[in-house]
């Protein structure tokens, strides 16, 4: 046996933190299979690892869960929307990413590729606050609707011997199947800020890895993203640096990696920027909203100065939202959340 460098590119992430970089040599030489090395007998030392096969998701399933209006009642998400911005832009949000809703009012984000294909669901609930909501689910609906179509005999569970898995995929990647040299693409975490995203910067298209572990799932949209006019991570606050690092095994030139959320405590994120926005300034997003505004998170970097954390604007709306008169007391005397430096 002889032992080779394969690629700098080839390796995992061990740090604690982990960031889901993990990028297998069966994987690489899939990609470069020029550059299979032979082994002493002149074959190849390794067999390439097949693709994953794609079970689609009966699009007619997915129109059936379709949100059809931006109205209040529709999902507890939605209803969050409209009380941070006007209601034909939630719907145009709504319609761009092909939101769904299940009987108990959750929100499904639906993964489809550029190609049209509905790889999976994704279900989640929040509470009014735009919090996840963890306590109780109902009997029957499942994190992911791949696997409940499989529980109810829908779609196959196994292939002989062997369990069939979601061919995941990036949330809001179908509308790379435009995707030219005049796109702005932005990728965050979760798909509630890709959707709020959209929302507060109209301009560019953005995309959901899912989590900051799933940020690997880049390297399959890699040569769409190469041929667009930039790319923009906007990771969450505490995964600013652990982004950079990835990123750079990209080794897309037109990409970069935003600082918006950095100065905050936490998990900061989007959503959090745009609620307390809301707070400073309630109509902040009812104003027509400019094309370019996208270039706000490209650009800035907020001041470590008088941060407030979003846990205390998110205590604060739990407050209002058992008793509304604190509202109209914040509103009357004109209250603000202190800083922590003040």
């Amino acid at each position: 046996m002889f032992s080779f460098a394969i690629n700098d590119q080839v390796g995992k992430c061990d740090r604690h933190y982990n960031c889901g970089y993990d990028y297998k040599p069966r994987t690489y030489y899939t990609d470069h299979p020029s550059e299979l090395p032979p082994g002493k007998d002149g074959k190849r030392r390794y067999m390439l690892e097949p693709k994953q096969t794609v079970i689609p998701i009966d699009k007619s399933y997915v129109e059936r869960t379709l949100i059809p209006t931006a109205t209040e009642g529709m999902t507890v998400f939605t209803d969050y929307l409209l009380r941070l911005f006007p209601a034909d832009r939630v719907k145009q949000a709504i319609d761009t990413f092909y939101l769904g809703r299940t009987k108990s009012k959750a929100v499904i984000f639906w993964q489809i590729d550029e190609k049209g294909i509905v790889r999976e669901g994704k279900v989640m609930k929040y509470q009014p606050t735009g919090n996840r909501d963890k306590s109780s689910w109902v009997v029957g609906e499942s994190f992911w609707i791949f696997s409940s179509l499989q529980s109810r005999g829908e779609l196959p569970a196994k292939d002989g011997e062997k369990e069939i898995k979601s061919a995941k995929c990036i949330f809001g990647q179908h509308q790379l199947r435009n995707a030219g040299r005049d796109t702005r693409v932005f990728i965050v975490e979760g798909e509630k800020n890709a959707v709020i995203g959209s929302l507060m910067m109209p301009g560019g298209l953005w995309l959901a890895v899912g989590s900051s572990e799933e940020i690997g799932k880049v390297w399959k949209v890699k040569n769409i993203l190469s041929q667009c006019r930039s790319v923009v991570f906007v990771p969450d606050a505490d995964a600013i640096k652990d982004w950079r690092e990835q990123v750079e095994h990209f080794d897309l030139p037109n990409a970069a990696v935003s600082n918006f959320c950095a100065g905050h405590a936490g998990g900061y994120d989007l959503a959090d920027y745009a609620y307390y926005r809301c707070w400073e300034q309630p109509n902040a997003f009812k104003a027509p909203q400019q094309e370019n505004g996208s270039s706000e998170v490209a650009a800035t970097e907020p001041a470590t100065s008088n941060v407030v954390h979003a846990d205390d604007i998110k205590t604060l709306q739990v407050m209002i939202d058992e008793n509304p008169a604190i509202r109209q007391l914040v509103d009357k005397f004109g209250l603000e959340i202190a800083a922590e430096n003040q």
